[in-house]
Parts: C-alpha cells; structure tokens; sequence
C-alpha cells in the first residue's frame, strides 16, 4: 500500500474573483458619476451618460444587486451556515452604514441644517432617524431642515434605501438554499419568471398608470439581476474561462436594445437587455487577467455610502462648481473617505497593546 496521500484537486471554477473589488469599485464610481451630473439640477434631469433610455447609475445598481446576488449563492454553496452567512453580511455592510450615518447625523446636519432644527424635538428626530437607517427599518429617509434649497433638498443619504433590498435577498437567497432549491434548472425558472414579473408590472405602470405598484417596483427591478447572479454561479462551471464570449454577448444585448429604443421608443423590454448587457460586461472583466487591479481594496460600499452625502456637501460649500469639477472632486474625495474607513476598519488605526510599548527593543 502506497504512503503517499493522493492529490486533491481543487473544483474547477470559470469565474474567478481577482477583480471583483475593483469591479464593484469601477461600478461605485460609475453610479456616483451619474448622480454627481444631476445634483445642481434636480432628481428629473438626465444623468451624464445616460443610454438606451435610462440613468448609468440605475444600471450601475442593477449590476451591485447582480454581483451580490451572485456572492451570496457562492457563501451559500461553500456551506455556510444560516447564522453564518447572516453574520458575515451584516459584519460587511452595518459597521460602515453606522459609521457613516452618525458622520452625516453629527457632523453634516448640523453644518447644513436651518438655524433652530437642532432644538430638542429636531434632536428628537435626528434621534429617530439615525435609528431607522442603521436599523435599516426605513433607510434613507429625509432629513428635515438640511438642504431645504438644494435641488435635493433633504436626502443626505440617498443611496441608504436600497440596502433594505440587499437585506430582503439575502434572507430570501437563504430560504431558497435552506429548503433545497438549489438545482440550476430551478433558478434560472425563477430567473425567468423574475424578468416576465418586472416586465409586467413595468409596463402595467407606465401603460395603464398604476401608481399602487410603487412600493413593490424596486424588488421587481433589483430581484431579476440577483436571480441572474444565483443562475451564474450555479452554472459556473459550465460557463467559459474566457473574456470573449462575455464581451460578445454584452454586444449582442447592447445592439438589441438599441434597435428596440431606435424604433420602438420604449418597452419593458429595454431596460432589462440593457441591465443584462452590462452584466455580461461585468463577467468579461472578471476573466481579464490584471494584477495591479486585484490588489484592490473593498472600497465600494463605503464610496458607495459616502459618495451622495460627500456631493451634496461640497456643493453646498461650492455651489458654482462646474458639473465636470463637482464629479471629479467629489469622487476622490469619497473614494480618500472610504480608504480611510476601510484603514480604521482593519484595525490600521489601533494603538498597539500596553505590553508591546513596554516591550524591549531589540539591536
């Protein structure tokens, strides 16, 4: 009988994740452009960027939900736990939502509130809202008495809401994984019926004028992508280990909703070939092989987080800044914020122990 152990192979992945920081820091970056193009106007002017119809910043998004989406199957498949899995999500995202909510509550507020907001029923409120944003009860939320002449006006965190989303599929990802459905052929069937639902319930909206369907629309349209990244990562190893063919269909969705917007104008139909296209694109780059960018830090919640609240600031202090100036300051400001953030938060900031400054130094 042999000795020696036998080689274990490692399971074959197509997708590998060197890139994934930067990429959801390229994609930060790019939703923080978009809302950067529209701060001096208004919330119904069209973003810097804008194609086939919609905002870069709504694709952007959909792409984060993607990629989550896409994470979350993975935690899952490497058979963490319940709580487990819970836990780690929490530990990313609420620690960096807490920080910087209480930054924009006791820092931002009271520099940008009207005079006698912070009186006690103000504090009061400040009080409450701080507690449904960490809370994540009711993210987001506007913040009386700040901005109340800026185009808009109170929403210092205007990115907050959809954390709740995240949160709500993550905990539905859990369910689907707890009761088994974990068969590839089951969940690109609730892919499916994902993009139908919110193709529906789009045009049931902008056709027939239901203004009921509101409060469910952002599931419906965050819900597809993150069905779309469960579908990838289930089928991983059966997806190819090249750029290419990503590229190639990114292309080929890109040209149908061109051709769908040249000549229809608009349907349901486009936003989601859109979407879908720039996840494709997001796919090829996670195949591009580029060492420099897979040192990338995980920046992109906290640029994500910090970018809104970090506009609106300057251009309350800078109010003539140009739109091109107001998103090239802005983003390097909240990109230097979020690495000091992510310093502090692996524990760079603090101070050695009693012991090692007592410590002996040796020759």
């Amino acid at each position: 009988m042999s000795s020696q152990t036998p080689d274990i192979h490692p399971v074959h992945t197509a997708l590998p994740l060197g890139n994934l920081n930067a990429l959801r820091v390229i994609t930060v970056l790019f939703i923080g452009m978009g809302y950067a193009s529209t701060m001096p106007i208004g919330p119904g002017a069209p973003e810097l960027g804008r194609h086939l119809g919609y905002d870069p910043s709504w694709f952007g998004l959909q792409v984060l939900f993607f990629l989550s989406g896409m994470m979350g199957w993975r935690s899952l498949s490497e058979g963490r736990t319940g709580w487990t899995y819970l836990r780690r999500r929490m530990g990313r995202t609420l620690p960096i939502l807490t920080l910087y909510t209480l930054a924009v509550a006791s820092i931002l507020y009271p520099l940008l509130c009207q005079p006698g907001s912070l009186d006690a029923a103000g504090i009061g409120r400040l009080v409450a809202y701080v507690g449904k944003t960490i809370s994540l009860i009711s993210p987001g939320g506007v913040m009386p008495g700040a901005l109340d002449d800026a185009a808009y006006m109170c929403l210092l965190q205007g990115t907050v809401w959809t954390l709740r989303w995240g949160a709500l599929f993550h905990f539905g990802t859990l369910i689907l994984h707890a009761i088994g459905m974990r068969r590839p052929a089951f969940l690109i069937g609730l892919f499916v019926t994902a993009l139908i639902g919110k193709m529906a319930l789009v045009g049931a909206q902008v056709w027939a004028g239901f203004p009921s369907l509101d409060p469910i629309m952002p599931a419906a349209q965050l819900g597809y992508p993150w069905m779309a990244g469960l579908v990838v990562w289930a089928l991983r190893d059966k997806l190819p280990s090249r750029a290419w063919p990503y590229l190639a269909v990114g292309v080929t969705l890109f040209a149908a909703g061109l051709l769908n917007y040249e000549f229809a104008q608009w349907t349901p139909l486009i936003e989601s070939l859109g979407t879908l296209a720039w996840c494709a694109v997001a796919l090829a780059l996670l195949h591009i092989r580029l060492p420099v960018i897979e040192r990338c830090p995980a920046l992109a919640l906290p640029i994500y987080l910090g970018a809104w609240p970090t506009i609106q600031t300057i251009l309350y202090l800078a109010p003539n800044l140009s739109v091109g100036a107001l998103i090239i300051f802005s983003l390097a400001v909240s990109v230097a914020l979020a690495y000091v953030v992510w310093l502090f938060l692996r524990g760079v900031f603090k101070p050695p122990a009693a012991s090692q400054l007592n410590k002996p130094r040796t020759a």
